[in-house]
């Protein structure tokens, strides 16, 4: 198929020349060439040679559905930062990165960065991303001499969107962790699929979820120090971080129905980030992920204590009924409580918002950075983020050239797109009013929480 190629390039574009095709899920050598062109600093074919930066890397085809997609996405890592700046001028640099593949699930290309940049307005780390247009080159192509409009037309790949891979590094999760000296006071924490290069911590009890040492690696802990992870999360004697939950969950009966008494959650409260917990839940309930709270999930274990997040890929949530139409349990519709869903999330979530005080922190993180009206049912920044965003993409040619690339039912014109992004605007303004009209009689019923501005009898009537 022949691209469409631009005389100039106003947006950035990267260039992989692999050591052998095709590139697998098996980490594969590449050289990779870059410019960070955009809107106000184009960049013609003719120039392209002379402002390229080489950085050596290794490339593998990631992702569980989506690597069985025609249009693959990556994972990156390179061997050192670039001596001439930060890679692809992502602004905080780093080794590893993810080259997210941009329209095989998410038809609007806009839901994952929409949750990073939420995440980040609410006061929590979330990736640095940037789009660009990615070129792969045969095996051991000298392609510094052969840039043409002929061979980008050849060799172009699509629209991709690169972000940070969550990892240990001052710019991303910001704690003195190290490698050398590798100790339990720190760790990534995932709960995704097991894998034998993770550190198991998973119990038998009723967590609904895999959850694994994401960093450090399992080959590089050393056995007394497993130890201390696997019991610092959970012992058999119902001790360590999810075993105070286990414990509660174990004992609800024992409540007779009636709300948990405060004293109950000490343990809880010491070992667990609240803000940072509900932060997470505030932004999991309006995406309503199918992977929500038990996949593709991170926390951070901060010495003794944990914290949510960051949030990770949210292709498939904000109502995208392309992807997820046909589940049961009714993740595209506006209504329902995600965390609620049978088996959705693990035993934490259900037992911490019994307690007042997390039910507190997301009340006023609501009632901050969310709470919707009849005069404004979006807060005044995400449809301004949006349509920024999708200007961005057509006024640079991206989304044309990709859609040439990887046509599909969605993206075959620009009216099509537009249709999607107004089914995802759509769903926004449902999903706030939703809970904007039910976060308080759920808290309450959940805990007995009544917010500093709520009439405790409308909230009890409905």
């Amino acid at each position: 198929m022949k691209i469409s190629i631009p005389t100039k390039f106003v947006n950035p574009i990267v260039f992989i020349v692999p050591d052998k095709d095709p590139i697998s899920k098996y980490k594969t050598e590449v050289a990779i060439y870059y410019v960070d062109a955009d809107l106000e600093n184009p960049v013609s074919i003719d120039e392209i040679s002379s402002k390229l930066i080489k950085v050596e890397g290794e490339m593998h085809v990631r992702g569980d559905a989506t690597a069985n997609m025609p249009k693959k996405q990556f994972a990156v890592k390179l061997k050192k930062d670039p001596k001439k700046g930060n890679f692809l001028g992502m602004k905080n640099g780093g080794k590893h990165w993810v080259f997210n593949d941009c329209g095989e699930v998410d038809f609007t290309m806009l839901r994952t960065i929409f949750a990073f940049t939420q995440q980040k307005k609410m006061g929590e780390y979330a990736p640095e991303y940037k789009f660009f247009e990615l070129f792969i080159f045969p095996p051991n192509a000298a392609i510094e001499d052969k840039i043409s409009t002929e061979s980008l037309s050849e060799n172009y790949h699509g629209l991709y969107l690169n972000f940070d891979k969550i990892r240990f590094q001052k710019s991303r999760i910001n704690l003195p962790y190290s490698r050398e000296k590798i100790t339990s006071e720190y760790a990534i924490i995932q709960l995704n699929e097991s894998h034998e290069k993770y550190l198991q911590l998973t119990p038998n009890p009723p967590l609904t979820a895999n959850v694994e040492v994401y960093e450090p690696k399992f080959k590089d802990i050393k056995p007394e120090v497993i130890s201390e992870f696997k019991n610092w999360f959970y012992t058999k004697d119902f001790d360590g971080w999810a075993g105070n939950y286990t414990v509660i969950y174990n004992n609800l009966d024992n409540f007779g129905g009636k709300f948990i008494p405060t004293s109950i959650f000490e343990d809880v409260r010491k070992t667990t980030d609240y803000l940072s917990f509900a932060t997470y839940f505030i932004l999991n309930e309006i995406s309503k992920d199918p992977d929500g709270y038990h996949k593709s999930t991170f926390m951070v274990k901060n010495n003794e204590k944990c914290f949510a997040g960051p949030l990770w890929d949210k292709n498939k949530s904000y109502g995208n009924t392309t992807s997820c139409g046909n589940y049961p349990q009714g993740y595209v519709k506006p209504e329902g409580w995600l965390y609620s869903i049978n088996g959705q999330s693990p035993v934490w979530w259900h037992i911490i918002i019994k307690d007042s005080l997390f039910c507190e922190y997301v009340w006023n993180l609501w009632i901050k950075h969310c709470m919707s009206d009849a005069n404004a049912p979006l807060p005044e920044w995400i449809n301004t983020f949006i349509d920024a965003e999708v200007a961005y993409l057509f006024d640079t040619k991206m989304f044309d050239r990709n859609s040439q690339k990887w046509p599909n039912a969605f993206n075959q014109n620009k009216e099509d797109y537009k249709k999607q992004v107004d089914e995802f605007k759509t769903y926004l303004v449902n999903r706030f009013q939703w809970i904007s009209e039910n976060l308080a009689k759920e808290l309450y019923e959940q805990s007995s929480f009544i917010g500093q501005y709520l009439d405790v009898s409308s909230v009890k009537d409905k």
